[in-house]
């Protein structure tokens, strides 16, 4: 889920890997060098977290290629109810996501292998009463702050 949902857009454009069997390795056919190199920075857009397990399928290895279908996780991340608390006592949002700042630390991580600027343009909070926003936007920025100050990441805006 890692390859598809999170590397394969980013490494099409700075590395022009298409990653066509979305298994993670890399072959030469793949490398499309008119894509490579095609941008001066990346978005990191991060709300939560995406916690999946595989539910193994013998027709998604017949056909896809894939062990397993991935299913997502009640009571994590995206997986939660709404205006609750997440299996781990986590705060959720109105649309039913989990509250989890240390996953825009793994997120930015992630996403400075890719050797660029790093900007988080989308990170936010559903919560129409604004009970959660203070807290929600002063755990973010902590963690944003541990990105550039102790990881030594290169962020170079935050926009919530």
């Amino acid at each position: 889920m890692d390859n598809l949902h999170n590397q394969f857009f980013p490494r099409a454009a700075v590395e022009g890997w298409l990653g066509e069997n979305f298994n993670g390795v890399k072959e030469k056919s793949e490398v499309k060098g008119y894509l490579g190199q095609r941008l001066d920075w990346l978005g990191v857009n991060y709300y939560t977290r995406f916690v999946i397990r595989g539910k193994s399928n013998l027709l998604a290895r017949i056909f896809a290629g894939i062990p397993a279908i991935p299913e997502i996780v009640p009571n994590y991340g995206f997986g939660c109810q709404p205006n609750s608390v997440s299996a781990v006592g986590k705060p959720t949002s109105d649309m039913g996501w989990e509250t989890y700042p240390e996953g825009l630390l793994e997120a930015l991580k992630a996403m400075a292998g890719f050797g660029k600027p790093l900007y988080v343009t989308m990170n936010g909070v559903a919560d129409a009463e604004d009970k959660l926003r203070p807290k929600f936007l002063e755990e973010h920025v902590a963690f944003l702050e541990k990105a550039v100050n102790e990881e030594k990441l290169d962020v170079r805006g935050y926009f919530h």
